[in-house]
């Protein structure tokens, strides 16, 4: 984790006493940062719990390997709380976190020789309602799979009634049925991103700009979905 503000504060929970306007002013004030250090992960787990403990979620999830999953928090600038994240998983000899649910679909991808990768645990305080948060992660998590990791397919769980949103502005698609994902005991569907399409989208045939957003290259949401969906 970059920056300076000190450990405990990725740790602590967010104030329960600010008001609306204070935590619409969060909405314009804050930086991403890639997961670097053992606060940032714990800031990362402590946000998560929370967030699925407030959806009725159960709140465990797989540990991969450090080289394998790059975790992304959103944090304001002025306090350091942290406002929201999401992590990305790479394929690897172990697999990723879908082919539990769904290994014949995602083998479906590999066999054709694609390079799949996921976002997981994604998670944003109920009391920030900010588009911007959203766009943020989203696209930090989009340049690095596609970048960093030249993943051609994206794949995520979402739970069924967030599937339009994902579909409408995102322009993902449903590529496994609905089933009980026992990891949070809720049902999932599974989604996929052909990210060369997304990066077309963009205007470029080439690694997407952090100057051009995919989300609004794509379809920019009026509202967004409520609570966390990804699991």
């Amino acid at each position: 984790m970059h920056g300076t503000t000190a450990a405990a504060d990725y740790a602590r929970p967010l104030s329960t006493g600010w008001d609306s306007a204070k935590w619409r002013a969060l909405n314009a004030c804050f930086k991403v940062h890639r997961v670097q250090c053992e606060s940032g992960r714990a800031a990362v787990h402590d946000l998560v719990r929370r967030v699925y403990q407030w959806k009725g979620y159960a709140a465990g999830h797989e540990v991969r390997p450090r080289s394998m999953c790059a975790s992304f928090l959103a944090v304001d600038d002025v306090f350091g709380h942290p406002l929201g994240t999401l992590s990305v998983g790479f394929d690897s000899g172990v697999g990723i976190q879908a082919d539990r649910l769904y290994a014949d679909e995602v083998n479906r991808l590999r066999a054709s020789g694609e390079r799949v990768c996921e976002m997981t645990r994604f998670a944003i305080d109920g009391r920030v309602r900010s588009r911007q948060a959203l766009y943020a992660l989203f696209e930090t998590a989009f340049i690095h799979a596609f970048d960093v990791g030249a993943a051609d397919e994206l794949l995520i769980e979402v739970n069924p009634t967030q599937v339009p949103f994902y579909e409408r502005f995102l322009s993902f698609e449903v590529w496994g049925p609905t089933r009980l994902n026992p990891r949070v005991n809720a049902p999932g569907a599974l989604l996929r991103l052909d990210m060369h399409y997304a990066a077309a989208r963009m205007g470029r045939n080439a690694q997407p700009s952090a100057n051009r957003s995919v989300l609004s290259s794509l379809r920019a949401p009026d509202r967004l979905p409520r609570g966390n969906s990804i699991m």
